[in-house]
């Protein structure tokens, strides 16, 4: 590479200097024609130029300089102008010549227009680069890939916090909006994130404001007819749930309505399930369907399993004034439609009633079967009332046939039937049908035709006697 006699500056390659000339003479032109236009302009008489000399020269000799260093400066100054003067016309007369790329291209064969020609210098794909990815269309972004000085993360998260994520305040409409219009049909995602497995960070960080009365949603999925789901997390995970809501808010966590869109799906609502929950190896599972109705079609029951130790495994509040829980079992078979099973000390059906109607109500329509049955171990049932303003134990037979209104079967050794007072046991029928009163001098109240009341009891020689009382 040769330099120049002066000042001995480098001459250019020859690739870096195609157009040199070309804008030299783009920026000499405009600058002859305004020092023209000053020139054709002057208005300056001789004698103010004469003064304006003299002024100068009395400040000169005023600053005491050196006429003879003055004139070497002027010299000095005068012959870099011109080394560089003499630079210029080397590369002008070089045999560069000033002709581009595409006059080259044109000596050489290419046939077309220079837009032509430009479109020539797109060349093939590129490998990926260390950040992943393989194309870049975005005109600011791609300045930013190309500018090998910008290197490090610090720097590529500056930049797309500038260029990519700050939108203006004015802006309107989608600020990315990524169409793929291609048939593919080998599964690829339109964008996929990936991060690497020491990252502690989201993949995806929403923070979503929203605007005061119009729909503005964090996320809009819009699922189209005949496509397949909008939204599938696979979960691989054992550490952690793959859906967590933390709700601190008076807002529903999780909101699902079905509505319908005439526009998007004529002649359909939404009408299917709202939930549903597939085991593995089923083929179906439970259903949340639009009546607020668990449809289970599993083979395998719904389970509610409490391993902490809570208060209740499964609770039911009602505000409203309606049935708090309601078992019907529509199969004609033995199954049973509530079963209870309690392994612990405490009780197995507990049933506290505060309100006007009856804690516990059971009611059977089936001709022939009773409407309740309790089987005990020891004890078959226990009731027991706290206040003394009703009957503890009320049976009525409604029906006019020969049923019987209560029977007591024992195939045991014990009695039928014990009653026990605060003194103790004062009545029994024992297993052999005999009756037995412990309250001494008691007997049995029997009444004449005429109305009059009679006990009959024993004395203490066994006779039987007689005594009418009130």
């Amino acid at each position: 590479m040769g330099k120049t006699p002066n000042l001995a500056l480098p001459y250019p390659e020859r690739t870096h200097l195609d157009d040199v000339p070309k804008d030299l003479k783009a920026l000499a032109d405009p600058l002859d024609a305004h020092v023209q236009m000053l020139i054709d302009r002057q208005t300056v008489a001789e004698s103010d130029i004469s003064d304006i000399h003299a002024t100068a020269e009395s400040a000169l000799a005023r600053a005491n300089i050196n006429e003879g260093d003055l004139a070497a400066e002027v010299a000095a100054r005068a012959a870099g102008d011109q080394a560089v003067r003499d630079y210029v016309d080397q590369v002008a007369a070089s045999e560069i010549g000033g002709r581009s790329a595409y006059e080259i291209a044109k000596d050489n064969g290419f046939v077309g227009s220079e837009a032509d020609w430009l479109k020539t210098l797109t060349g093939p794909r590129g490998p990926a680069g260390p950040y992943g990815g393989s194309e870049v269309t975005d005109p600011q972004v791609a300045s930013f890939v190309r500018d090998e000085t910008m290197r490090t993360r610090q720097a590529m998260d500056s930049i797309f916090a500038q260029r990519i994520y700050t939108r203006p305040a004015e802006a309107r409409g989608d600020y990315i909006n990524i169409k793929d219009l291609s048939a593919d049909t080998s599964g690829g995602s339109i964008l996929r994130l990936t991060d690497a497995p020491e990252n502690s960070g989201s993949v995806i960080n929403i923070y979503h404001h929203g605007t005061s009365g119009s729909q503005a949603y964090g996320i809009n999925i819009a699922n189209m007819p005949n496509s397949r789901n909008a939204f599938v997390i696979h979960q691989y995970s054992s550490r952690t749930p793959a859906i967590q809501i933390d709700n601190t808010d008076i807002n529903t966590g999780i909101y699902i309505k079905n509505t319908e869109n005439q526009f998007m799906n004529p002649g359909n609502k939404g009408t299917g399930a709202f939930m549903q929950f597939l085991p593995y190896g089923e083929t179906g599972g439970l259903s949340l369907t639009n009546g607020l109705i668990w449809l289970n079609r599993s083979s395998k029951d719904m389970k509610i399993q409490a391993t902490n130790p809570q208060t209740y495994a499964f609770g039911v509040q009602m505000d409203a004034d309606k049935t708090g829980l309601m078992v019907m079992k529509n199969a004609t078979g033995p199954g049973n439609a509530t079963w209870i099973t309690n392994a612990g000390t405490g009780h197995a059906l507990f049933i506290s009633q505060t309100g006007t109607a009856e804690a516990f109500h059971v009611y059977s329509d089936v001709a022939g079967r009773f409407s309740a049955r309790v089987r005990g171990n020891d004890h078959g049932a226990v009731i027991t009332t706290q206040a003394d303003r009703g009957v503890t134990l009320d049976v009525t037979k409604n029906g006019s046939g020969a049923g019987v209104v209560q029977r007591i079967v024992n195939k045991g050794t014990g009695a039928f039937m014990a009653l026990i007072n605060s003194a103790g046991e004062a009545f029994r029928i024992h297993q052999t049908g005999e009756v037995e009163l412990f309250t001494p001098s008691a007997g049995v109240i029997l009444r004449s035709p005429n109305g009059t009341r009679f006990k009959v009891f024993v004395n203490n020689e066994g006779a039987v006697m007689a005594q009418s009382t009130v």
